[in-house]
């Protein structure tokens, strides 16, 4: 029953809502131009005032960010301090927290977060719980995660010298039993930070990079984070593993590449002077070798006319039936001139030996090496180059390797020199280019048209607003004559008016004397018929019958 009502409602209502509505359509369209304009006026400021409004209370608002939420109140004072030194305008709120302003934060994190701070709340404020009843805890966890390495990825970003940066962490299952507290493993994270041109992922920028990925994950400690350079695909070390062997080998990888683009810097500046900057290129690789060895060598020589090494030591003994034979020095005559007597071959003979032997000891030369860790030298260097030469064929080749051999002080069998391949037709550049690039003749060009745009505009602009006044100027000239004509006209009206007025008034003078007599004529009648009714009657009764 209510609903009827309303609806009856409804409807009585919306016949005025549309009269209404009509109404003001033929209201505005009635209203002149002018006031449209001012209303549309007055209507865009008030939209402009309202929007300026809006952004000036937003950024009030967002001016202050909390810098680390759930902080103590010991660390937030200690917080604050640092920021005081650092000269950053920042604010404490009444809950405690930190607040700095939105444009500083992303930096303010990443210097924090190098000194240490802050140690009783992660960085972020990503851990939080997630809204929704269909959510299930894989899902929640899996978001958090996600959240935190974007953050952690925008962070990076927003470094100075860092050009982009990916984050990966990995958050192990926990368990709420105490017979599993013994098992809980640790999380891990990794981040790829690729550098600008001219900036070094130092040591005290890995370890602020470490830190802020252990304060933005629970149960992830400094050293269980890897810092991994994009460009050379190496592991890079920390403040506290700058001593490291590890720390080394990245820095003879560095040192290994600053040579070889020293190496490529002197084969481009030697060839640029006849191919041009952009006619040669070149790509070096390095070895280098760590190891200073001192060696140490120790050669024996035979004696002249002597065909055996050099004895240091000769031993013969030997006895003929029990009894020692004569014996002597290496070298000395023998002391004996009765020589001995060996057995003959079947052994039939008179003598008998029983027992020989003899031992010789030979010297033997050798090398001796140390190997101690010393100043790096090149071990082993190449390089190959291309060049932009039409003309190339072996003997330039030949040249060039010879040159680039002397230059950089390497074999000539370690140096590539190639030749980009042309096509045998020969392209004229076209005429009137000065030397640009087809990219700069294209913008040219582009502004060429966009300015024969703009003069076309001008130009059509002005003759329209010619053509306007012009226009205005006809239509003015046209007024005047037009009232002009009418006040031409209206003056033959007010003439031709008098005249009429002036002829009416004369017939009204000559109406006027013709009635004067008429009017004498018939009062005097009027008269006689009231003083003589009698006569009066008999007259009109004669006048009936001669009618008839």
């Amino acid at each position: 029953m209510k609903f009827d009502k309303f609806g009856k409602l409804g409807q009585l209502k919306m016949p005025d809502l549309k009269n209404s509505v009509g109404k003001l359509k033929e209201r505005w369209k009635s209203q002149p131009g002018k006031t449209k304009k001012l209303v549309a006026a007055i209507g865009g400021g008030i939209l402009c005032t309202a929007v300026l409004m809006a952004v000036v209370v937003g950024n009030s608002t967002g001016k202050y960010k909390v810098l680390f939420p759930g902080m103590s109140d010991t660390e937030s004072v200690e917080v604050y301090a640092a920021l005081q030194d650092m000269g950053v305008d920042s604010r404490i709120d009444s809950g405690g927290q930190v607040l700095v302003p939105t444009d500083q934060w992303e930096q303010l994190v990443f210097e924090l977060n190098g000194q240490g701070y802050p140690q009783t709340a992660p960085s972020y404020d990503t851990f939080t719980s997630l809204s929704g009843f269909t959510s299930t805890e894989f899902e929640k966890k899996a978001g958090l995660i996600f959240q935190a390495q974007d953050r952690m990825q925008e962070t990076l970003v927003r470094q100075e010298g860092i050009k982009a940066a990916t984050v990966t962490f990995s958050v192990p299952e926990s368990s709420s039993y105490i017979w599993d507290e013994s098992n809980q493993q640790k999380s891990t994270g990794n981040v790829t930070v690729q550098m600008k041109p001219g900036y070094e992922l130092t040591p005290e920028r890995v370890s602020a990079i470490k830190h802020l990925a252990s304060t933005s994950i629970p149960k992830l400690d400094p050293e269980d984070v890897v810092v991994i350079d994009a460009a050379t695909g190496v592991e890079m070390p920390g403040v506290d593993d700058a001593g490291s062997e590890g720390y080394y080998s990245v820095r003879r990888l560095e040192y290994e590449r600053a040579i070889s683009k020293q190496i490529e810097d002197n084969v481009k500046r030697l060839l640029s002077g006849k191919y041009g900057a952009d006619g040669v290129t070149a790509v070096a690789t390095v070895s280098l070798n760590y190891d200073k060895m001192v060696s140490e060598t120790k050669q024996f020589q035979a004696q002249d006319g002597t065909n055996s090494g050099v004895i240091s030591h000769f031993d013969e003994s030997y006895t003929l039936n029990g009894e020692v034979a004569a014996e002597g020095i290496v070298g000395e005559e023998n002391n004996t001139d009765t020589p001995p007597t060996y057995p003959t071959v079947d052994g039939t003979g008179d003598a008998t030996a029983t027992d020989y032997q003899k031992n010789i000891d030979y010297e033997v030369g050798y090398i001796l090496t140390q190997i101690e860790k010393g100043e790096p030298i090149i071990d082993e260097a190449s390089v190959a180059v291309v060049v932009n030469d039409p003309a190339f064929d072996t003997q330039v080749e030949e040249t060039l390797v010879q040159l680039i051999s002397k230059a950089v002080n390497i074999s000539p069998d370690n140096i590539s020199v190639s030749n980009l391949q042309y096509t045998t037709q020969e392209v004229s550049s076209p005429l009137g280019t000065f030397g640009l690039s087809q990219r700069q003749l294209l913008l040219i060009g582009i502004g060429a048209v966009i300015l024969i745009l703009l003069i076309v505009l001008i130009i059509v602009l002005s003759a329209r607003s010619r053509k306007r006044k012009k226009l205005a100027a006809e239509a003015q000239a046209a007024a005047e004559a037009q009232a002009a004509a009418e006040a031409e006209r209206q003056k033959e009206l007010d003439a031709q008016r008098e005249i009429e007025e002036h002829k009416k008034m004369l017939r009204d003078e000559a109406e006027a004397n013709v009635n004067a007599k008429e009017n004498a004529i018939t009062n005097e009648i009027r008269e006689f018929a009231k003083e003589n009714p009698e006569i009066t009657a008999a007259l009109l009764r004669s006048l009936m019958r001669e009618e008839k």
